[in-house]
């Protein structure tokens, strides 16, 4: 008997006569897909006219259907993401990921997954992982040293929208009460 996993290919060959007829369309010694499990007759003949059986079965077994997850497929340098094999038993990715177990991409890639099912039959998936730079944030301040009772006015550059520490808002002056650091993040818009 032979074992393969669906979609694979193999090879029937008939021994000790000079013809060979198989059934289910077989050829003898040319390869073929079988769908299913199935148990093949090769009937040979030698030069005297005289023929002869033999059975042999082919095991199928089903490939898994892999599917490649992420818990995140666009993000910002340094982020984290995790990536996760479906459909199998077992799951080896490419670029050094370990299943289930986030890591940082650097920059954008494609990972792929093989899953392997309890039969040892695999398959593969792929999945992008798209890195988008983080911007270079910059303040800008109308003032850094101001008297008690004067307004100073922050405001970020180098991305689209900024959150400031201390309740301040972007480019609207304040009075500050006493000296205070001040926090800014700025947000591109890529994730």
């Amino acid at each position: 008997a032979t074992t393969l996993c669906s979609g694979s290919s193999t090879t029937l060959t008939g021994g000790g006569a000079t013809t060979y007829v198989w059934t289910g369309g077989v050829i003898n010694g040319i390869g073929f897909i079988p769908t299913s499990t199935n148990t093949y007759t090769v009937t040979g003949t030698d030069g005297n006219s005289c023929s002869a059986t033999a059975t042999t079965t082919v095991n199928v077994n089903s490939t898994p259907m892999v599917t490649a997850n992420a818990s995140s497929t666009t993000l910002c340098s340094g982020s984290s993401t995790t990536l996760t094999g479906s459909g199998a038993t077992s799951y080896v990715w490419s670029g050094g990921v370990t299943n289930g177990i986030g890591f940082n991409p650097t920059s954008t890639n494609t990972y792929t997954v093989t899953g392997t099912n309890a039969s040892s039959c695999s398959n593969t998936a792929t999945i992008t992982i798209n890195v988008n730079s983080s911007p270079t944030v910059t303040v800008n301040a109308s003032a850094t040293t101001v008297c008690s009772g004067s307004s100073v006015t922050l405001t970020g550059s180098g991305a689209t929208t900024y959150v400031w520490s201390g309740g301040i808002i972007n480019g609207i002056g304040f009075i500050p009460t006493s000296t205070n650091t001040y926090t800014v993040t700025g947000t591109d818009g890529n994730n």
